[in-house]
């Protein structure tokens, strides 16, 4: 579609001359003691130039004076990026009194363009005099020092344009107004890259959908002729950023978690619920349930994207501990286990047969406990505990012979239940160690 517009437009232009109209444009005098300073100017409504530079002509005019020795200077500069000042024109040496030099800078087309381009339309320059007087010593009848007649001259395309940006993200619009010289009957445009891609409105509305650098140009008929402008890569549509919230992450209830984004130069976190700062790349969270965050990330370009990460919160396992038998008389041995688990960690690590696994013996010498910590499959632990009451020895029993009967004095537990204290002696429990007995 573009190749047959431009074929459509050269054909065009091959017929009709194309259509360069002169811009010239002169601003009110400059005087007065201001000029020892910076003093800025505008030329409104300038158009691209057809490569030719321009030409500043003008007149200025200081106080000299033998006496005060020195001599008169000149500076003049225009605006061609941002904050950024080129000079077009210096001159040095006058040391005629009050006498108006009428002088001509040349702008090259570079200059020319960059400051139509900074201006958006307009050239802005700024002029300064220094003179050689004393103050309050000046030219008769003349507020001087003076700057006149200051015109800008070139040969401006009839076709021309403003935008609203140049330079933006993906799903960006813009505005394109005409700025055409010579009153155009007719427009025709070309957006490379945009939606839609061709236009015959003077002032179309325009969406970039994706990324990339794109040409724009206007062709208009004026009574002078066509013209056609042709700007390359004049919109920008910055690339997204490759946003990334990280990966889904697992964590046990009561415990924290980090997440970590990437891709942009700011961050933002949402919702704030449970995180210790969401304007960071790496915040630590601390939730109770499973959430779901969503980080926007900025680029250096202002340009967004967003990605999510899961949080999943898990139970803690629930341990069961037990033991065969929870009271032992010394030198018994009960097996210890537990469940609710997947591994398991017992301590301390005394009379026990081993520190790990789910089931180990236990052999303690006095009142025991141990803490088991079991650990499942996402490595959520939780612990309890088991113990073991171990019983005192029974006192020696003392066997009286009386003939026919024996009698023994009773044997007691520390807490004074009576283990034995009839006659005959009963035979030995299983599991309880009784101490031998002696004959009265």
């Amino acid at each position: 579609m573009r190749n047959r517009l431009l074929a459509i437009l050269f054909l065009f232009t091959c017929v009709h001359a194309s259509a360069q109209i002169p811009y010239s444009q002169t601003l009110p005098n400059i005087q007065g003691s201001q000029l020892n300073s910076w003093v800025e100017f505008t030329f409104p409504n300038t158009t691209a130039p057809t490569g030719g530079g321009a030409s500043l002509d003008f007149g200025w005019l200081a106080c000299w004076q033998q006496v005060f020795g020195g001599s008169s200077k000149i500076w003049i500069e225009l605006e061609t990026g941002a904050d950024a000042w080129t000079q077009v024109y210096y001159e040095t040496g006058n040391v005629t009194e009050c006498t108006t030099f009428n002088r001509t800078a040349n702008i090259s087309n570079a200059n020319l363009t960059n400051a139509i381009a900074t201006g958006a339309g307009s050239v802005t320059g700024r002029v300064r005099v220094q003179d050689s007087c004393y103050p309050g010593v000046g030219c008769s009848f003349t507020n001087d020092p003076v700057v006149s007649g200051l015109t800008l001259e070139y040969d401006a395309h009839a076709a021309s344009f403003t935008a609203s940006d140049v330079s933006f993200c993906p799903g960006g619009s813009v505005q394109f107004t005409d700025a055409s010289l010579g009153s155009p009957s007719s427009y025709v445009w070309y957006f490379e890259g945009g939606v839609p891609t061709t236009s015959t409105e003077p002032n179309p509305l325009v969406l970039y959908p994706n990324p990339g650098s794109f040409d724009v140009v206007l062709s208009v008929v004026t009574a002078n002729g066509p013209d056609e402008l042709q700007l390359s890569n004049y919109i920008v549509v910055h690339a997204l950023p490759n946003a990334s919230a990280g990966p889904d992450e697992d964590v046990c209830i009561g415990q924290t978690g980090q997440l970590q984004a990437s891709g942009g130069s700011s961050y933002q976190w949402s919702p704030s619920t449970g995180l210790s700062n969401p304007g960071i790349t790496n915040p630590v969270v601390t939730v109770t349930e499973t959430t779901t965050y969503t980080v926007v990330v900025t680029d250096a370009n202002g340009c967004q994207d967003d990605d999510a990460v899961t949080v999943t919160v898990h139970e803690l396992p629930t341990v069961i501990a037990s033991a065969t038998d929870n009271t032992l008389c010394p030198g018994d041995t009960a097996t210890l286990s537990a469940v609710g688990a997947l591994n398991y960690q017992w301590s301390p690590n005394l009379f026990i047969s081993g520190n790990t696994g789910d089931a180990i013996s236990a052999w303690p010498p006095s009142d025991f406990t141990w803490t088991v910590y079991g650990t499942d499959a996402l490595g959520c632990a939780h612990d309890t505990t088991v113990a073991i009451d171990v019983l005192d020895a029974p006192a020696m029993p003392v066997v009286t012979n009386l003939g026919m009967t024996m009698s023994s004095t009773p044997a007691q537990r520390t807490s004074g239940t009576s283990m034995a204290s009839s006659s005959p002696v009963p035979p030995n429990r299983s599991g309880l160690r009784w101490p031998t007995a002696t004959t009265a």
